[in-house]
């Protein structure tokens, strides 16, 4: 049975050729998608996902196998700072240590949530931290800096 792949943009599959499968065999699959994005999997064939790599179910037909690369999202989340003067927070990031793409005031300001996912970074790796804002716009010192790797 034929088994087809069909990566969308963003990404590619390989084999990225239609696979003939003997029945009750599976086909494996690898999504490489490009910087800063992941692969959501799905198709007709049915199957698991480990890392991005695809295993289709036993071959009964044929059918094929999809990828969708979608920009990855980094959610970043923090305790809340319980003073009655709170009314939001700013994120910030750089890719040093200290040093953010944003200037003082400039920060992504997320409002008076605890989470907030940051999408379609390069990769690199990036360090993150936070400010309390009040009803005037003071900020706070920064949160505890964070980091992660995005390849």
């Amino acid at each position: 049975f034929l088994v087809t792949p069909q990566a969308g943009a963003n990404g590619v599959f390989s084999p990225a050729t239609p696979q003939t499968i003997l029945f009750g065999d599976r086909a494996v699959f690898t999504a490489i998608p490009n910087a800063g994005f992941v692969a959501n999997f799905g198709g007709t064939c049915g199957g698991s996902v480990g890392s991005n790599v695809y295993t289709t179910n036993p071959i009964s037909g044929t059918c094929t196998v999809t990828a969708t690369f979608v920009p990855a999202v980094t959610t970043l989340s923090w305790d809340a700072v319980l003073d009655a003067r709170l009314a939001g927070y700013r994120v910030y990031y750089g890719n040093s240590p200290g040093v953010y793409l944003q200037s003082a005031g400039q920060g992504i300001n997320v409002g008076n949530v605890t989470s907030y996912a940051l999408s379609a970074l390069g990769s690199g790796t990036y360090y993150f931290a936070v400010k309390a804002y009040d009803a005037n716009g003071v900020e706070s010192g920064f949160s505890n800096e964070v980091n992660k790797i995005i390849q």
